[in-house]
Formats: C-alpha cells, sequence, structure tokens
C-alpha cells in the first residue's frame, strides 16, 4: 500500500482504489469498449486531422506519438509510490502554500534524479483535483508496468487571488510558480533541473495558466498541455495573453498540447481558434478534439493521451 503524509486523503485513498480497478478493467477490454474517438491534428496543417486510435492496453496513440523506452530501475521491487501532503513558503504569496507530490516506487532507495510534472487544478478546484481525476494510479500503473519511466508529480494548490485575479508577470501566480515551487520542488527533491525534464499541465482555468507560464518560460518548461483552457473567460493584458505570447518569433516549448471538446462550445470555439493561431504562426502543436464537456468525467476519459505525450518528452 502506498505511504501517504497528511490528512485528508482518506477518501481520496479509496477513491484511487476504485479508479486503478476500473483502469485495470478498461485496459482488458476489447477495442469495441473504448471510448468514442476524438481528432487528433499535430498542428502542421489545418488539414492535418487524423482520427484517434487508442490502445489502452500499453498506453499507445495511433499518431506520431512515439513509444518511449522506460528508464525505471530494473531492480525496483516496491509495487507504490508515496503521496506527499505539505506546503512551501510562498514565493510570492504570503503564506505557506499547501503542495501534494508524488513519488515514484523506489524513490526512497535509490539515487536517481527523477523528470517532474506541474500539474495544475481547475476553478473551483484544489491541489487533489488532478488526484481526483486519477492521474496518479494511471502514472503508476504505467511505472509498474515498465510502460513509463518514473517521473514526479507536482500538484500544487493556486492560493487566491493569484489564482483568478493576476494574469501574469511581477506578483502574478507565474511569479509564484517561477520564483516559490519549482526552486522549493529542484532544493526538496531529486528532479532534473533543467527544462527538458519539466513539464507544465492545467485543466481549465488551470489551463490558461499553463499556457501563459508555459509559453513565457521555455528555459523552464519544455512541454506545454492544456486540456479545455478556459480562453474564451481569460481577459488579460497583452504580454500575458497566450495569442500574444505564441507570435511565431520568441522561443517556445517543442511541445505543446491543447484539448477541447464538442461538448463545451462556449469553450471550444477560443481553443480552436488558439490551434488555429499556432498553426498559423508556425508552432508545432498537438490538438486533440473529443467529444466531451467541461467535467471531470471528459478530462478524466483522456488522461492516457495526456500523460503519453508527457512521456514523450523524454524519449
Amino acid at each position: 500500500m502506498r505511504a501517504s503524509h497528511g490528512n485528508g486523503f482518506g477518501w481520496i485513498g479509496m477513491k484511487r482504489l476504485s479508479i486503478s480497478l476500473l483502469v485495470l478493467a478498461i485496459w482488458i477490454l476489447p477495442s469495441s469498449c473504448n471510448p468514442p474517438p476524438g481528432k487528433i491534428s499535430d498542428g502542421v496543417s489545418p488539414k492535418a486531422t487524423i482520427e484517434r486510435s487508442v490502445e489502452l492496453a500499453t498506453h499507445t496513440v495511433a499518431t506520431a506519438m512515439p513509444q518511449i523506452s522506460p528508464t525505471a530501475q530494473r531492480d525496483c521491487q516496491e509495487k507504490a509510490g508515496e503521496v506527499r501532503s505539505l506546503s512551501y513558503p510562498g514565493g510570492v504569496f504570503h503564506e505557506d502554500v499547501r503542495l501534494v507530490v508524488y513519488l515514484p516506487p523506489c524513490y526512497s532507495n535509490s539515487n536517481e534524479r527523477y523528470p517532474g510534472v506541474y500539474l495544475l487544478h481547475g476553478y473551483p478546484q484544489d491541489e487533489q483535483h488532478w488526484e481526483i481525476l486519477g492521474v496518479i494510479d494511471l502514472v503508476e500503473e504505467g511505472i509498474i508496468e515498465g510502460v513509463w519511466p518514473p517521473i514526479l508529480l507536482i500538484m500544487p494548490n493556486q492560493p487566491e487571488p493569484l489564482f483568478t485575479k493576476t494574469d501574469g508577470g511581477p506578483d502574478s501566480y507565474e511569479q509564484e510558480m517561477i520564483d516559490g515551487l519549482v526552486p522549493f520542488i529542484d532544493e526538496t527533491y531529486r528532479t532534473l533541473a533543467e527544462p527538458q525534464s519539466r513539464v507544465i499541465a492545467g485543466v481549465s482555468r488551470g489551463g490558461v495558466w499553463a499556457l501563459e507560464i508555459g509559453l513565457r518560460n521555455p528555459d523552464v518548461f519544455n512541454t506545454v498541455a492544456a486540456l479545455s483552457p478556459s480562453l474564451s473567460v481569460n481577459h488579460p493584458r497583452a504580454p500575458y495573453n497566450p495569442f500574444n505570447i505564441a507570435d511565431g518569433d520568441s522561443p517556445m516549448p517543442e511541445k505543446i498540447f491543447i484539448s477541447g471538446g464538442q461538448g463545451e462550445p462556449s469553450f471550444l470555439e477560443k481553443i480552436e481558434l488558439f490551434a488555429q493561431h499556432l498553426t498559423e504562426e508556425g508552432i508545432k502543436h498537438t490538438f486533440l478534439l473529443t467529444d466531451g464537456n467541461h467535467t471531470d468525467e471528459s478530462w478524466e476519459s483522456i488522461l492516457p493521451e495526456v500523460i503519453q505525450f508527457v512521456m514523450q518528452s523524454w524519449d
């Protein structure tokens, strides 16, 4: 059983167990029982859109996403990682900030350094949002099976008013992450402290932050993923608008993933415009169009694609 530190994880532990059993059940179902296909575009051309074909048993996606060679410790016999609930001293926030960190199996018994994935919650959720979506169980299953390499998952609370009342730059959540959270993680855990080994991903409002922070800081994050980013209700100043940041002339992260669902039309219109903007600016990206909506169930259903995209960062 995975060790857990901190309070408030009893019911979440039960949920993770339920999600694990559900994921395992999905893996052994025939392909006819897979979720309805969406569409993936490679961002090279507006016409470069193909049908998504997902094989959950091996977590591969039938696009230009290569299957990576796992770097997990071959001698690791542990079957569970560790979830820690803690806080770190805020960088611009004047209080400690809550944080959940997942450490992979055998972390405490090795001297290895690991890539890190920073996962930003949606509104009005908190640092437990991605855990509720099932990301820990999904990633851990892949690590144990040797499909994916061991990684750290970093799930911070995005405190108010920084989360919804700032748009970027000084005294914003961007500065909180760059000056507060990332240095704390690199000092506290054995990370690979380089942009090629860091990913930032977010859901909804967190997806907007993932784009703003990731696109403005390619020297910190080499991979960005935004699930249903709420661009339609985002009204930033020009320097912090993802549309303006992605101007085709500035350095960009090498890998950018964006998703939107046909069941969330008020969000999808701006998401598709942003994907089109990236294409017009010649910025390589992957756009996943699903039949989902702006709900946890929809985001949970595409986690295999999202994590596969993330894992290819370390191919």
